[in-house]
């Protein structure tokens, strides 16, 4: 457990030093990859509600520090996020990759 926990905390530190340097300048048709989305839609995928949800609200807050507005709405949003694909984690085959890229799409677009 503990390694787990240590080993996301790396990853969303180097997800987010990632987004904030390189990506930042990178766009296609005017939209920026945002890689802490992809990050909470994978944990929710992989975990459980409460790993979905914290890892969610983790990398939100994160997001919300590095880009210096309210704080608290992103957490909000990738909280609801990784709660919201948590749920829907347990009616899907998780073993087919296609089921994960499809669902990334899917909630990317209503986002």
């Amino acid at each position: 457990m503990r390694v787990k926990i240590v080993s996301y905390a790396v990853l969303i530190f180097i997800i987010a030093l990632i987004q904030s340097t390189v990506l930042g300048s990178i766009s296609v048709f005017n939209v920026k990859p945002n890689l802490l989305l992809i990050l909470i839609v994978s944990a929710a995928l992989l975990g459980n509600n409460v790993e979905g949800a914290v890892i969610g609200f983790i990398c939100g807050l994160t997001q919300d520090m590095l880009s210096g507005r309210v704080i608290g709405f992103y957490a909000l949003l990738g909280l609801y996020l990784g709660l919201g694909v948590s749920f829907i984690n347990k009616r899907l085959y998780k073993e087919n990759v296609l089921v994960a890229i499809i669902t990334t799409f899917f909630f990317f677009d209503s986002i």
